[in-house]
């Protein structure tokens, strides 16, 4: 499930910024 995985990844990534963006 590697395409899964690197969506997962971009996902949790912009989780991440999101938050950084509130903050």
């Amino acid at each position: 499930g590697g395409a899964q995985r690197d969506l997962n990844d971009q996902t949790e990534l912009n989780m991440l910024q999101v938050e950084v963006k509130e903050m």
